[in-house]
Protein backbone atom coordinates (compact mmCIF):
# COMPACT_ATOMS: atom_id res chain seq x y z
CA UNK A 1 0.00 0.00 0.00
CA UNK A 2 0.83 3.31 -0.32
CA UNK A 3 1.06 5.50 2.05
CA UNK A 4 0.22 8.57 0.84
CA UNK A 5 -3.28 7.36 -1.37
CA UNK A 6 -4.10 4.27 0.36
CA UNK A 7 -3.58 2.77 -3.11
CA UNK A 8 -2.12 -0.55 -3.46
CA UNK A 9 1.66 -0.14 -4.70
CA UNK A 10 1.81 -2.63 -7.83
CA UNK A 11 -1.77 -3.85 -9.51
CA UNK A 12 -1.38 -6.75 -12.10
CA UNK A 13 -2.75 -5.04 -15.12
CA UNK A 14 -1.75 -7.73 -17.60
CA UNK A 15 -3.75 -11.00 -14.81
CA UNK A 16 -7.06 -8.71 -15.65
CA UNK A 17 -6.63 -7.93 -18.88
CA UNK A 18 -6.82 -11.73 -19.66
CA UNK A 19 -9.57 -12.32 -17.51
CA UNK A 20 -11.46 -9.24 -19.49
CA UNK A 21 -10.44 -11.12 -22.27
CA UNK A 22 -11.47 -14.46 -21.20
CA UNK A 23 -14.90 -13.14 -20.48
CA UNK A 24 -15.41 -11.75 -24.14
CA UNK A 25 -15.00 -15.48 -25.24
CA UNK A 26 -17.68 -16.40 -22.45
CA UNK A 27 -19.91 -13.75 -24.51
CA UNK A 28 -19.33 -15.48 -27.53
CA UNK A 29 -20.11 -18.98 -26.09
CA UNK A 30 -23.51 -17.49 -24.69
CA UNK A 31 -24.26 -16.99 -28.12
CA UNK A 32 -24.64 -20.47 -28.88
CA UNK A 33 -27.29 -20.66 -26.11
CA UNK A 34 -30.28 -21.95 -27.85
CA UNK A 35 -32.75 -19.16 -26.14
CA UNK A 36 -32.30 -16.17 -26.95
CA UNK A 37 -33.38 -14.18 -24.21
CA UNK A 38 -32.03 -16.18 -21.71
CA UNK A 39 -28.32 -15.81 -23.94
CA UNK A 40 -28.96 -11.92 -24.50
CA UNK A 41 -29.59 -11.96 -20.34
CA UNK A 42 -26.15 -13.69 -19.90
CA UNK A 43 -23.87 -11.65 -22.16
CA UNK A 44 -25.37 -8.98 -20.65
CA UNK A 45 -24.43 -9.80 -17.16
CA UNK A 46 -20.86 -10.89 -18.58
CA UNK A 47 -20.52 -7.24 -20.08
CA UNK A 48 -21.58 -5.65 -16.55
CA UNK A 49 -18.69 -7.77 -14.63
CA UNK A 50 -16.23 -6.57 -17.56
CA UNK A 51 -17.28 -2.76 -16.94
CA UNK A 52 -17.13 -3.10 -13.42
CA UNK A 53 -13.96 -4.64 -13.31
CA UNK A 54 -13.07 -2.11 -16.13
CA UNK A 55 -14.51 0.76 -13.36
CA UNK A 56 -12.63 -0.87 -10.59
CA UNK A 57 -9.09 -1.90 -11.42
CA UNK A 58 -8.29 0.83 -14.76
CA UNK A 59 -10.07 3.83 -13.26
CA UNK A 60 -9.22 2.98 -9.98
CA UNK A 61 -13.13 3.60 -8.91
CA UNK A 62 -12.34 1.03 -5.93
CA UNK A 63 -9.65 3.78 -3.53
CA UNK A 64 -12.64 6.69 -4.27
CA UNK A 65 -15.04 8.14 -1.70
CA UNK A 66 -18.47 6.75 -1.80
CA UNK A 67 -19.97 9.30 -3.06
CA UNK A 68 -18.67 8.46 -6.59
CA UNK A 69 -19.82 5.40 -5.81
CA UNK A 70 -23.49 6.77 -5.49
CA UNK A 71 -22.80 9.03 -8.09
CA UNK A 72 -22.24 5.91 -10.58
CA UNK A 73 -24.63 3.64 -9.20
CA UNK A 74 -27.63 6.49 -9.74
CA UNK A 75 -25.99 7.41 -13.42
CA UNK A 76 -26.70 2.99 -13.95
CA UNK A 77 -30.35 3.40 -12.28
CA UNK A 78 -31.11 6.15 -14.57
CA UNK A 79 -29.97 4.19 -17.41
CA UNK A 80 -31.79 0.85 -16.68
CA UNK A 81 -35.22 3.08 -16.16
CA UNK A 82 -35.04 4.54 -19.51
CA UNK A 83 -34.47 1.40 -20.83
CA UNK A 84 -36.82 -0.42 -19.07
CA UNK A 85 -39.18 2.48 -20.10
CA UNK A 86 -38.22 2.05 -24.14
CA UNK A 87 -38.77 -2.12 -23.78
CA UNK A 88 -42.68 -1.30 -24.86
CA UNK A 89 -41.57 0.93 -27.56
CA UNK A 90 -39.67 -1.52 -28.87
CA UNK A 91 -41.82 -3.97 -28.96
CA UNK A 92 -44.43 -2.07 -30.55
CA UNK A 93 -42.30 -1.39 -33.47
CA UNK A 94 -40.16 -4.65 -34.14
CA UNK A 95 -42.68 -7.01 -32.88
CA UNK A 96 -41.21 -9.59 -30.47
CA UNK A 97 -37.87 -8.83 -27.61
Amino acid sequence: MNAKTNVPAHTNYTAIYVMLLALVFVSFGFYMIKSKLIATVLIFVVAFIKAAMVGSFFMHLRFEPKTILTIVLSSLLIVALVLFGLIPDIVYQFGKI
